[in-house]
């Protein structure tokens, strides 16, 4: 329960695809940096190809270009893609008319978001309707990890990807009001408050007393659920969590701001949006690697663009 139940405090959640494939060796870095960058180049010359080198190392080709709206940092990109190895073998792809499309929130120089990293990178360069195709080198794709018969260690990648749409966090947060409305249509929940910054609280037992301030320890039990009724979390029923120094901002700013809401001995369902809980999270492509990857990496397991709720009962303030 340890591990789990540090999940909805806010911190370093995870080591990134992008800094925790490079060796902390500078110079074996650049020795890779130099060996990959030999293989694409012979690479294009063997199939006559020449595509252009942006700053960050990755190369494109522009197969189709649009006159749709250029992507922006920290817009939410929805994307198709096929994503091969240098040499051609399929890995994945998320295609137009069968599959939904990925999305992630374009945001290429935060520490964590997009795996593989070359992915977001890319799209800076992209309009909705581009399609590219990129060749990413490892250290922006999976670096050392590998899964069997499919990605090899320190795969370089070739990716056609395709901007489908783009959304904006006021969109977003719109989209998750329907969805978070509709969960509380479906479940009978009424009487709730909800908030301006799209919070949403139902008292389900009244408490008593004052309700915590800065600094003060609260103890709590939680259930902690996606929308879909997905369980991810939850204290153990003998062993409250405890919050030192509440209102420090190390948690998540909707819990926090529910929990200033509630007094001792209070129930109650809290409903965040993702804005308000991981946001971004980490997404990673293709699906079927995920809990694979996150665990050989030591990471958390935070899907992007996620409402939360908690079922929530003040112990002690």
């Amino acid at each position: 329960m340890k591990k789990m139940r540090r999940f909805f405090w806010i911190g370093c959640v995870c080591t990134t695809a992008f800094t925790a494939c490079l060796d902390n060796d500078e110079t074996e870095f650049e020795k890779r940096q130099k060996e990959e960058e030999k293989i694409l180049t012979d690479f294009f010359t063997e199939n006559n190809i020449e595509p252009t080198k942006d700053q960050y190392g990755v190369y494109y080709e522009e197969l189709n270009e649009s006159s749709g709206t250029e992507v922006k940092e920290d817009e939410i990109v929805l994307v198709y893609y096929k994503m091969y190895t240098l040499a051609g073998d399929v890995i994945d792809s998320v295609v137009a008319g069968t599959d939904e499309p990925v999305r992630f929130v374009h945001s290429p120089f935060s520490s964590y978001n997009m795996i593989p990293k070359g992915i977001d990178l890319g799209v800076a360069h992209m309009s909705i309707g581009d399609t590219y195709r990129f060749y990413i080198p490892s250290y922006y794709a999976f670096g050392s990890y590998s899964r069997t018969n499919l990605i090899p260690s320190r795969a370089i990648l070739k990716v056609e990807l395709t901007v489908a749409d783009i959304q904006t966090e006021a969109e977003i947060l719109e989209i998750e009001k329907d969805s978070i409305e509709a969960y509380l249509a479906a479940h009978n929940i009424e009487d709730y408050k909800k908030y301006s910054s799209g919070l949403y609280y139902k008292r389900t037992k009244e408490g008593s007393g004052n309700n915590p301030s800065t600094g003060q320890t609260v103890k709590v039990h939680y259930v902690g659920k996606y929308l879909d009724g997905t369980e991810f979390d939850k204290t153990d029923p003998d062993e409250p969590l405890e919050i030192p120094n509440f209102g420090n901002g190390n948690l998540i700013k909707g819990f926090e701001d529910g929990l200033a809401e509630m007094k001792e001995g209070e129930e109650g369902i809290l409903i965040i949006p993702s804005q308000l809980a991981y946001g971004a999270g980490v997404q990673i492509v293709p699906e079927t690697i995920r809990e694979d990857y996150l665990e050989e990496n030591e990471l958390r397991d935070i899907p992007p663009l996620k409402p939360l709720i908690f079922e929530l009962k003040v112990v002690d303030i």
